[in-house]
């Protein structure tokens, strides 16, 4: 098996919030979204329910999915539960001072700027849905 990407396929309850955090804060782009009746998006329209979209960066790809929709298509129970985060993104990027600059004051963040053991410089902040979003550079 040769592993060729991964794309985190994150559970939430409003897809279009999701889109709007990602793109005006962590200056991803949407890539395209998709309503409950399979119409394809190309274009992103706040206005319009999606039931799924991605959102892309640098070669890095984040989708998200609509839980009642991600139930249906899996044929499961799927629960959302704001007092619990779902998921952990790790990102690891460039110029991490002033991103996070620019960022600390736009979102809620978990962890200040940290060096680690392991040699890296991260911080770590929550999107709108709970989600952990991390962000880390190496360290010379």
């Amino acid at each position: 098996m040769v592993v060729k990407s991964l794309t985190p396929n994150l559970l939430v309850d409003d897809v279009s919030q999701s889109i709007e955090f990602y793109t005006q804060n962590l200056e991803f782009s949407f890539v395209m979204g998709v309503t409950d009746e399979k119409q394809l998006f190309l274009e992103f329209d706040k206005n319009q329910k999606l039931a799924f979209a991605i959102v892309a960066k640098d070669g890095v790809q984040i989708m998200f999915q609509d839980i009642t929709n991600a139930s249906t298509d899996l044929g499961l129970e799927l629960k959302s539960d704001k007092n619990i985060s779902n998921s952990i993104i790790y990102i690891e990027i460039d110029e991490f001072d002033s991103f996070y600059e620019k960022l600390k004051e736009k979102v809620s963040i978990v962890n200040e700027p940290r060096h680690t053991f392991y040699g890296m410089k991260e911080f770590y902040i929550k999107d709108n849905n709970e989600n952990i979003v991390g962000f880390a550079e190496k360290l010379l």
